[in-house]
């Protein structure tokens, strides 16, 4: 059943979509009103693999599984929740659909196809060609990672979260259904200076960089982000504009818990309210007095020589022995990666999964090529 949603409903769901992140508030306004709203049954099929598609979904209510099939075997390799998006190489591509998206319950979705899409950057182009990079690599990337993994590797991750490390398993089992699931491609900006501020995030895997500028916008602070890190936790307390930009250097999964989700959940909860308040309020503290230690940044470095004549592999080991004296180092080549893999066909993310990997255990991987 279809139907045009409100302007308002659709624009809120708009913006707290990892997909539209950067997108101007003029472009999500022309957004808003090319979706329809569409009602979908218990165990409808939305969008089938194999064939050719010209819609994005977004989801508003209800729950959809993603499943894919390679070799006539059948996988799910994720689940979508409200908030989240499904189908987007359609408005950009005729290539047909590389999953297969099955609804678990009864649900809501907006849905907009290519054509109305296309009028909402109208005059646009350069946003428009912003957009369409960032659903390439998003396509190029598909496997779990996109999509919302099961709800225990979720809840594992915050278990070892300090921020939650105190609290019970039972609260975490009611946070869970309401946190978003985030899949932000290497050099897409999770937040900006200045932005107002919803909620937190928890770095699953992945690496951001943040910078802070001054009233005359120089650049006064910089950091970085990387597996377990929490960003933007003061958000929860205060609610006032993001005080730092926010940037991909990998590809991230990073799980968001909206200001509104915390509040319902730990407002049933006093003592641990009271406890992850009050940690939250100590690390803003040590970080206005400058007692919170800086971490150790983890930086990937990828060697591409200009000459024919230069041997990648000497300069490699030559400054892999150079920044041993800063952290642990490793040199990563093509025959490492098809060692991990093995011969099975992979995807860009199945690369990804493995730097995840290699990077918990290295603060510089360098990247040399065969050649």
């Amino acid at each position: 059943m279809f139907s045009k949603p409100t302007s308002l409903a659709i624009k809120e769901i708009i913006t707290g979509t990892d997909l539209f992140l950067n997108l101007s508030p003029e472009t999500k306004e022309h957004l808003a009103k090319s979706f329809v709203k569409v009602k979908v049954p218990k165990n409808k099929v939305v969008i089938k693999q194999g064939e050719h598609g010209d819609a994005l979904y977004l989801v508003a209510t209800g729950s959809f599984s993603v499943y894919v099939t390679t070799d006539g075997k059948k996988e799910k390799v994720g689940e979508i929740k409200p908030g989240s998006c499904f189908g987007e190489g359609a408005l950009v591509t005729d290539e047909p659909r590389n999953a297969t998206v099955i609804s678990e319950q009864i649900g809501t979705v907006y849905r907009i196809g290519r054509e109305e899409f296309k009028k909402a950057f109208k005059d646009r182009s350069e946003e428009l060609k912003a957009f369409v990079k960032l659903i390439s690599r998003r396509s190029r990337a598909l496997h779990r990672s996109v999509f919302r993994p099961e709800p225990r590797r979720i809840k594992e991750l915050i278990s070892t979260v300090s921020l939650f490390s105190g609290v019970g398993a039972k609260l975490i089992s009611e946070l869970e259904p309401q946190m978003e699931w985030i899949f932000l491609p290497g050099g897409e900006t999770l937040m900006r200076q200045g932005d107002k501020a919803d909620g937190m995030y928890v770095v699953v895997n992945g690496s951001l960089v943040y910078e802070v500028r001054n009233l005359e916008n120089t650049i006064v602070s910089t950091g970085s982000f990387s597996k377990g890190d929490i960003i933007g936790e003061i958000a929860l307390l205060t609610g006032e504009p993001r005080t730092a930009t926010v940037v991909a250097t990998l590809s991230c999964e990073i799980v968001k818990i909206s200001t509104a989700a915390f509040e319902a959940v730990f407002s049933k909860h006093p003592p641990s309210m009271y406890a992850i308040t009050k940690l939250i309020a100590e690390r803003f503290s040590n970080d206005r007095m400058g007692k919170r230690m800086p971490k150790q940044a983890r930086s990937i470095i990828t060697l591409f020589p200009l000459q024919k004549d230069l041997s990648a592999r000497n300069f490699a080991q030559n400054l892999s022995q150079a920044l041993k004296k800063f952290g642990r180092t490793a040199i990563i080549e093509s025959r490492d990666f098809k060692k991990r893999l093995g011969n099975r066909e992979y995807a860009v993310s199945d690369l990804l999964e493995s730097l995840y990997q290699m990077q918990d255990s290295h603060e510089f991987l360098i990247l040399c090529p065969d050649f």
